[in-house]
């Protein structure tokens, strides 16, 4: 399990990873490297049940890992992490449960069920950013989770056309009932994918403005990542043009610079 490859660096996230001091900075990389490493292992085109089989081995690692049972070398940096910054064990357990709904076909029925989904990929994440940045302090909980919406459902939009290539839908099928008339997608529908891509958008500021609220009501120097990390993938989501909308849209320097204020904003103001 090569978690030292600093993938992080070519990320969105590396902006606020810059504020971190050196050995908070090291542990996010590693736990986002993990992220990343059974993201991998889900979005890899190697067999449904292989994939779920490695991920199930890693689940198991760890949950012997939190009852005190795992010798297992090869991810002792991630344990260190977990031991230093008590990390809880849903900011790995179900982060992998999030990676196996990710092994197979996804059709989301219901708002609910999408959150669901979106807390074990993004809001756990959160969790552990928080708390390996030394945020200890009330609403933890609550700020990991509407961060994580926000953030999550902007990769949904920005990433929806990919996505279903490979028969993956998260919008929910009650969302596209009302938008499209019907749950099935014609792909071929510009106008009807782009209404429902712009529904989407709207839910997801309301997600932004709550997660900013809270932010704000237990404004903090530890709240500065997160912050950025909203503020960043706020401008990613208000950036998208869905006239010509690609994969990993980026973000200019300047728009980083207004995350950067808007956090200053935020957490200071």
């Amino acid at each position: 399990m090569d978690l030292n490859n600093n993938t992080y660096r070519k990320s969105n996230f590396s902006t606020a990873f810059f504020f971190l001091e050196k050995k908070r900075r090291k542990a996010l990389s590693i736990y986002y490297n993990f992220a990343r490493y059974v993201d991998d292992i889900a979005d890899s085109n190697i067999p449904k049940e292989i994939k779920i089989k490695k991920l199930l081995e890693i689940k198991n690692e760890f949950e012997k890992k939190y009852l005190g049972e795992s010798k297992n070398i090869e991810i002792n940096e991630v344990y260190e992490i977990i031991n230093y910054y008590q990390i809880p064990s849903k900011c790995f357990l179900e982060l992998i449960d999030g990676m196996l709904f990710d092994c197979g076909d996804v059709d989301i029925k219901t708002e609910k069920e999408l959150e669901n989904y979106m807390y074990k990929v993004a809001g756990v994440v959160g969790i552990a950013v928080l708390k390996i940045c030394g945020y200890n302090d009330k609403n933890i909980e609550e700020i990991a989770t509407y961060t994580g919406y926000a953030v999550q459902l902007t990769n949904i939009i920005r990433d929806f056309y990919q996505d279903y290539e490979i028969k993956r839908i998260y919008i929910p099928q009650t969302h596209r009932v009302k938008i499209l008339g019907s749950e099935k997608i014609d792909i071929n529908n510009n106008l009807k994918i782009k209404e429902l891509l712009e529904y989407e958008r709207n839910i997801n500021r309301n997600y932004y403005k709550i997660s900013s609220e809270i932010i704000k009501k237990n404004r903090s120097n530890i709240l500065f990542v997160t912050s950025i990390m909203k503020n960043i993938y706020y401008e990613i989501l208000e950036n998208l043009n869905f006239e010509s909308i690609k994969k990993n849209h980026k973000i200019s320097n300047w728009k980083k610079i207004k995350s950067f204020i808007n956090s200053v904003k935020e957490i200071y103001f």
